[in-house]
């Protein structure tokens, strides 16, 4: 078979995407690294975090007001109380596992040679059963932008695939994933148990998925993985499927779009239901047209110009100093004080404590917003919501 290139690394942590798109691996495949973001690098420094709590036995808020240095970067991240809640969901769930007879192996490298050549992945908790040749793999997610559901998710049944390589001798006779992700809204920690052949099945599905992203016209099919693609700035089908749903056409190279107020109800849900995806697609133009800028290949039109900052001052109490002392300021006047918001009080009082604000708190109305009828939250009437305006 004519392929792209044998041996593509197909990244787990990215399974989603090129499962859905597998023409994206063709997009991407010269593509220089991205740099990493402040997320990412937050997201390894609690990890970091778990790692140094497993091997030195200690619940995460024995470190906080401490540091993690990134090897990478040399960038250090404050230990938060926040980042010591996230981490002991994490280390509760696995040592309540090893309580039980559980094996832990944790932050392995798994061999994924058996799905195609030369892939790997990492483990953030592998533990096993010897008794009941029973299979877990634990997932730990930091970020609270995107959900991760851990029902049919490529990237844990890859590395279920390859956790369970590691007890071929032994057996494996039941096999299950579990997401923790304690920083978005609902459950902290989310499990799915399936089969091993489910398993197996699964991992004719890579093999099949990674050889047709391996061809020279593998589909690009737009959708919601399009959003974290490295390609999304100049993928044509998604620039194409983003043209649509707008209604646009070209006219002499200008981009024309039909007055919003011309559009149908009908056409007014559709685009709703995929703004996200034109919104996505507009954000990966600007981001691709400033990279490709830097690197010397200024869009058309266009010129790189410093961004507008607000000055600050190089040392606050040298600064308050000399304006006590050269202009007589009080510092009633210099400083300004804050009360902490309600959420931040609990966190200082304690779920506990919570109930007895009540009392001294309100929600005030938040005006009127589209949904889609999925949407658990009541319907207004359109009276109603117009009483938001007033």
């Amino acid at each position: 078979m004519d392929t792209m290139n044998a041996h593509a690394v197909f990244s787990p942590s990215a399974a989603h995407r090129w499962f859905a798109c597998p023409g994206s691996i063709r997009l991407t495949a010269d593509l220089p690294r991205a740099p990493s973001s402040v997320y990412a690098e937050e997201g390894t420094a609690a990890h970091l975090l778990i790692e140094r709590c497993l091997s030195e036995n200690n619940d995460a808020d024995f470190y906080i007001g401490g540091f993690i240095e990134l090897a990478d970067t040399g960038n250090r991240y404050e230990i938060t109380e926040e980042m010591a809640a996230s981490v002991q969901v994490f280390l509760d769930l696995v040592l309540s596992f090893v309580e039980d007879g559980y094996v832990l192996r944790s932050e392995v490298k798994l061999n994924l040679g058996h799905l195609w050549p030369d892939q790997f992945g990492t483990g953030d908790a592998v533990l096993y059963h010897q008794d009941n040749s029973d299979l877990h793999v634990v997932d730990f997610k930091y970020g609270k932008g995107v959900v991760v559901d851990p029902e049919e998710n490529p990237q844990l049944l890859s590395y279920l695939s390859g956790a369970a390589k590691l007890y071929h001798n032994t057996g494996v006779d039941s096999v299950s994933v579990h997401i923790v992700q304690p920083r978005v809204p609902g459950e902290q920690v989310k499990s799915w148990g399936t089969t091993v052949e489910r398993l197996a099945e699964f991992e004719d599905e890579f093999r099949r998925a990674a050889e047709l992203a391996s061809t020279p016209n593998a589909p690009l099919v737009p959708g919601s993985h399009c959003q974290f693609c490295p390609a999304a700035g100049f993928c044509p089908a998604l620039r194409d499927r983003a043209l649509l749903l707008a209604q646009a056409e070209f006219t002499d190279g200008v981009i024309e779009l039909p007055p919003v107020e011309k559009l149908s109800a009908v056409q007014l849900g559709k685009l709703m239901n995929e703004v996200a995806l034109v919104e996505s697609w507009c954000s990966s133009v600007r981001d691709h047209a400033l990279a490709s800028a830097l690197d010397g290949h200024m869009p058309d039109g266009f010129k790189l110009v410093a961004k507008r900052t607000i000055r600050r001052w190089i040392d606050e109490d040298k600064a308050a100093g000399a304006l006590r002392s050269l202009y007589e300021i009080e510092d009633s006047a210099l400083f300004t004080r804050k009360l902490v918001s309600p959420s931040q009080a609990e966190k200082l009082i304690g779920k506990g404590g919570a109930k007895s604000l009540d009392s001294l708190t309100t929600r005030p109305p938040g005006g009127a917003t589209l949904a889609p009828l999925s949407d658990k939250r009541a319907a207004l009437s359109v009276n109603a919501a117009h009483e938001f305006d007033t």
